[in-house]
């Protein structure tokens, strides 16, 4: 039951995380003036969404380093 729970809680976190940095980043863009989500596509979202994919990982690698989440889904 502890690992169907730490997929499902890994799973919530990381849509979270991912969606979050999206969300700042391209604001950002969108705010400097480096992106037009009025114009042209371009490759600027997909880049943004390739960097929050990993960064989103690497984030998510620390948060299982905290003494609570350890405690709580045990060592497997």
């Amino acid at each position: 039951m502890k690992s169907l729970l730490k997929i499902t809680f890994n799973i919530i976190v990381y849509c979270f995380l991912w969606f979050l940095q999206n969300g700042i980043i391209l604001g950002i863009f969108v705010g400097i003036g480096f992106w037009d989500p009025m114009g042209s596509i371009g490759g600027t979202p997909g880049i943004v969404g390739i960097v929050c994919l990993y960064t989103s990982y690497v984030i998510l690698k620390q948060i299982h380093k905290i003494k609570f989440i350890e405690n709580f889904f045990g060592k497997n």
